[in-house]
């Protein structure tokens, strides 16, 4: 449109993560003249959106995308960390990212199905950054820290006769209110464990479950971490009581403590209050923390 507006966009592509870029803009008047503005900054250290993934050639047959498709819907999950439990052949984890900002992370106890799995998605461009899988000597017990899944879901069980690992280990690395795990198979499989094999396999560890309508589907959705407080006002709370009721697990001294990763660091500059800067804030598993302009 040539009518005059105060509202203009633009789209600038290759931009690099972790750059910091400066821009101005000119406009030129219709007599010629030049006028250039202040000085603006893109700070591409904060950006921290999922690398987005390649676009299929339109020759593929995704076995599987309808399945993801339907475990994104039925979760309500498009963004954050999934862990596939019973990695497979990787497809699923491949839709998974396909449809959805998730970031997958997969495990899986048979060697060669890794090395296969590792193979294809390097193929398709996404391993490393979208998507990518360890081989475990076992699935009852990973090498990881838990409470760090936003969704869980197990390729084996669509295709296998057996839950892989144990459900304990399963419900450890969901997050803690707020984490869904949905697992089992869509209606009409032939492929895959049973509904009833999946209900005994919750049962026997004592996991909650919801079975969903359609399919062979049930989802698990732990509640807040037990005996964790809140940090929601500068002083705690609104009383300022300077206290968060958190029991810390019962720990009593520093050494039966350890650290977990939660992310990357936030803004690198905070605006200040006095001689400090206001309280960082914590509520429902989140973490807020005020930075310049963000």
């Amino acid at each position: 449109s040539t009518a005059p507006t105060r509202n203009h966009s633009l789209t600038i592509d290759g931009l690099e993560p972790g750059r910091l870029y400066h821009y101005r803009i000119t406009m030129v008047a219709p007599s010629g003249v030049k006028t250039t503005g202040q000085t603006y900054e893109l700070d591409m250290r904060m950006n921290f959106a999922v690398p987005a993934m390649p676009k299929k050639t339109g020759k593929e047959v995704a076995k599987l995308g309808q399945v993801a498709g339907e475990i994104i819907r039925e979760s309500g999950v498009n963004r954050g960390v999934c862990v596939v439990y019973g990695f497979g052949s990787g497809e699923l984890g491949y839709e998974l990212a396909m449809q959805s900002d998730l970031v997958v992370f997969g495990f899986d106890d048979n060697r060669d199905r890794v090395n296969k799995a590792r193979k294809w998605l390097y193929g398709k461009g996404v391993y490393g950054s979208r998507v990518s899988v360890s081989y475990v000597e076992t699935l009852d017990e990973l090498p990881v820290t838990g409470n760090i899944a936003n969704l869980l879901v197990s390729e084996t069980m669509l295709s296998g006769k057996d839950c892989p690992g144990n459900a304990l280990e399963m419900n450890r690395l969901l997050r803690p209110g707020g984490g869904v795990a949905v697992l089992g198979k869509p209606a009409g499989s032939k492929q895959g464990v049973s509904a009833q094999r999946i209900v005994d396999w919750l049962k026997k560890h004592g996991v909650k479950n919801t079975r969903l309508a359609g399919g062979e589907w049930f989802k698990v959705t732990p509640g807040p971490l037990a005996d964790s407080g809140e940090w929601t006002h500068q002083y705690g709370n609104a009383g300022n009581t300077t206290s968060s009721n958190e029991k810390l697990g019962g720990a009593t001294a520093t050494t039966e403590l350890e650290v977990q990763w939660i992310g990357r660091p936030g803004a690198d500059f905070g605006i200040d209050r006095n001689p400090r800067m206001p309280a960082p804030l914590s509520s429902w598993g989140r973490l807020f923390h005020q930075g310049m302009n963000r």
